[in-house]
């Protein structure tokens, strides 16, 4: 089960909900539409289909019959009209759990944003969402139920909400806040950069109640879904530590376009963590930092990292940015640099990047920690069949050894699922690699050359020895000025 935060598009932008379906069955997916009261937009859980090994897109119009304000989507792939006997809870399909939900968002004169949803998992601990200078609201999403044979009862749920500066130290009281059934709050964080803490109120639940809820923020406008840090991870099995890389750049392009990074860290637990810039490489493959830095960040603590010591937040004194002796003020630049930093941290941090024009303070994209993988599987590539046009999309591929890397290539189409093997792709050592799609020609039926070639496909790229994935379409303005579009990569 998924939640969705969205706010109708104006001023001629648009707002789709997506649905990626990496089984071999026709997958069914319920969706409704829930103002921040608990009430619904349009009809509830609408039935679309997901082609088996593709993806549909559904305009938010179409599910929330011409919403004026915000609200959320909930899109449940589970069976709504087959619950089970005893909880009332949908009963699970075949395709359950493997339909990923995710918003795009675009604005005509703006920024384009594509991300996953949040997942409305039965969880009672707290979570943490890291706030940056770009974040304008958050939102809590409630879909708490009590099970019943009759079917599941939708419940209100209460939340302390705190809030917390890069030191740590709470501002201000904590905020109790009822949320209605189905419904959702949102709020301005009153810290530039910092962290929200929430917490549902009175655990111990009933055992019949299955506490379920998402927080999400809002970046400069645009509808981002931050993913959110339970703060008891005692339960998960995933690795302590985990290396993560981030693609970067640095500079003015080719264009005039500023480019600068900062990096996100926020600690939600009672004690120091710490974690690691292991190295910096240009997307060449050339070293660019080989001597490992290390971080202590506090309990509680969260630190805004840019590229100076000056412009950074959160940091203490006699700290310095970890960028600073590499890239440092990007205004007196001289050139253009493409890196990724490799990073090692505990999972009970929040780490992320931002991506941004510093000339007007413009929200270019998140950029989240991309672990190494064997296998990548990447959703809604759109293609530029003429790639002369102002949009290229790519995938970016780095290669994390210190040998030649080669990735073999298949491509889906998004109704029937048709396979293209593609040649292979070979990335030099410690390099990165930017693969278009843009100019190939796919069509659902292989042997149809009339056909209208498909808008977008799903690719799986599954090399030996892993690497590390990112996909995104760059997209220029009559003026050149330069925006992301960031589709989301599904790993296995």
């Amino acid at each position: 089960t998924f939640g969705l935060p969205f706010v109708p598009a104006a001023g001629g932008g648009s707002f789709w909900v997506g649905f990626q379906n990496v089984t071999t069955d026709d997958a069914p997916v319920f969706v409704t539409a829930y103002d921040n009261a608990g009430g619904t937009y349009g009809a509830a859980n609408q039935a679309f289909t997901v082609p088996a090994r593709g993806e549909l897109r559904v305009a938010l119009n179409e599910i929330a019959g011409g919403a004026t304000n915000g609200g959320w989507v909930c899109v449940e792939t589970r069976d709504v009209n087959n619950p089970d006997a005893v909880t009332g809870e949908p009963t699970a399909l075949p395709t359950s759990g493997y339909v990923r939900a995710y918003a795009h968002r675009e604005l005509l004169g703006g920024n384009n944003e594509a991300d996953a949803a949040p997942g409305l998992t039965g969880r009672s601990s707290g979570v943490s969402i890291a706030v940056t200078p770009h974040t304008d609201r958050v939102q809590l999403m409630n879909y708490t139920f009590d099970q019943n044979a009759g079917g599941a009862l939708p419940q209100a749920l209460t939340f302390d909400i705190s809030t917390f500066d890069t030191d740590g130290d709470q501002v201000g009281a904590t905020v109790t806040q009822a949320v209605p059934a189905n419904g959702a709050f949102e709020f301005v964080p009153t810290v530039s950069a910092g962290q929200i803490r929430i917490d549902p109120v009175g655990a111990p639940f009933p055992a019949a109640r299955q506490v379920r809820y998402a927080a999400a923020g809002r970046e400069n406008g645009l509808q981002v879904h931050i993913e959110t840090r339970f703060l008891d991870v005692s339960t998960d099995h995933l690795p302590g530590l985990l290396d993560l890389g981030f693609e970067v750049a640095h500079g003015a392009d080719a264009a005039g376009n500023v480019h600068d990074f900062a990096l996100v860290l926020s600690n939600p637990t009672t004690s120091s963590e710490s974690l690691t810039l292991q190295a910096v490489y240009s997307k060449g493959g050339l070293p660019v930092l080989t001597a490992p830095r290390g971080y202590v960040l506090g309990a509680g603590r969260s630190v805004y990292m840019r590229t100076t010591t000056r412009d950074s937040l959160g940091l203490q004194q006699g700290e310095d940015s970890w960028f600073e002796d590499i890239f440092g003020d990007v205004f007196l630049s001289t050139g253009f640099d493409e890196v990724t930093l490799y990073v090692q941290a505990p999972r009970t941090l929040d780490v992320s990047a931002r991506h941004y024009d510093p000339s007007f303070n413009a929200f270019f994209q998140i950029l989240r920690a991309i672990p190494r993988t064997n296998r990548a599987s990447i959703f809604d590539l759109p293609i530029q069949v003429t790639p002369s046009g102002g949009k290229r999309n790519y995938i970016s591929i780095t290669n994390t050894t210190n040998g030649n890397l080669e990735v073999p290539i298949r491509a889906f189409t998004p109704e029937q699922g048709t396979e293209y093997i593609l040649d292979p792709v070979v990335v030099p050592p410690m390099s990165r690699l930017d693969w278009s799609p843009d100019g190939l020609i796919f069509r659902e039926e292989p042997t149809d050359t009339i056909g209208s070639p498909v808008p977008f496909l799903r690719l799986d790229m599954v090399p030996v020895t892993g690497a590390l994935f990112r996909s995104r379409t760059e997209a220029r303005d009559a003026g050149g000025l330069l925006f992301y579009i960031t589709p989301t990569i599904v790993r296995d």
